[in-house]
């Protein structure tokens, strides 16, 4: 028997089995990435590593590409890129260690020294004492800032009814208690 007319243009426009997605599978596969010619804005990529101040990966995420990418797009547009030093070294570290015992705030010394957030955090655990030291000098520096507060909030309102008052009350009882006994 032969096919009517409606019949084979309807099989035309049907996917046979090879266009149709795997079986269980959502989508179908999205169209392999071309590998030459990557649309790559070079201007927009040296405002962000240059005007921005943006990391190569934060470019490269920003751009829709992959970090090795940018990396090399940056090469050849001259841009140079700071490498990361594989060790700190020892006068980095004391000078660390200094600013962590006087209980500089982390943000701080990111810029004063040059190091970053996560190298400080890693340099406090894997030494102990330093940890500790810097610990119980950001708890005194946050309780004279809770008590300057509370100072000014007092000399206007009930005690009870400051905020300081019950952070004090917890975690400054001895100096509240001396505070108020002064104070009568």
């Amino acid at each position: 028997m032969s096919q009517g007319r409606g019949q084979a243009a309807n099989d035309a426009t049907e996917p046979g089995p090879a266009e149709q997605p795997a079986a269980g599978a959502k989508h179908a596969a999205p169209p392999p990435a071309r590998r030459r010619g990557l649309a790559l804005d070079p201007s927009l990529l040296r405002q962000l590593l240059c005007h921005k101040g943006y990391s190569i990966r934060r470019s490269a995420l920003a751009l829709g590409v992959c970090h090795t990418t940018a990396r090399v797009a940056a090469g050849r547009l001259g841009i140079a890129l700071a490498e990361r030093p594989s060790k700190i070294d020892s006068a980095v570290q004391q000078a660390v260690a200094l600013a962590l015992g006087r209980g500089e705030p982390l943000a701080a010394l990111t810029d004063a020294i040059g190091i970053s957030l996560p190298s400080l955090y890693r340099m406090l655990r894997m030494d102990p004492l330093l940890a500790a030291e810097y610990k119980a000098k950001l708890l005194q520096r946050k309780r004279m800032a809770r008590r300057q507060l509370f100072l000014l909030q007092v000399a206007d309102k009930p005690m009870s009814e400051c905020a300081e008052y019950y952070w004090l009350r917890r975690n400054d009882a001895a100096w509240l208690r001396q505070w108020r006994a002064g104070r009568r």
